[in-house]
């Protein structure tokens, strides 16, 4: 027996949420008007929510060893310089 799967109608809820979530991100973070650029929008967003969800999972797994604010600042900054370096 496979795993569990939800309804229809809540898979499109949670997917609409999501959705919503990176559209909020893209505006609030960036100021990007989803209006204007939703493909920018979506997308910039898109990374935000992949950063959230990754590091949710991380805490809700082992919270004690989960990056925190500093950790991840520190690891930005270290990209960020790879990148400009680069």
């Amino acid at each position: 027996m496979g795993p569990p799967s939800a309804s229809p109608r809540s898979g499109a809820a949670v997917a609409d949420g999501l959705d919503d979530g990176r559209i909020a991100w893209a505006s609030l973070l960036h100021g990007i008007d989803p209006q204007a650029e939703p493909e920018k929008a979506r997308a910039v967003g898109s990374l935000h929510q992949a950063l959230l969800s990754g590091i949710l999972v991380q805490w809700f797994i082992d919270p004690g060893r989960a990056p925190s604010a500093a950790d991840l600042t520190s690891a930005v900054r270290v990209i960020a310089e790879a990148v400009g370096s680069g």
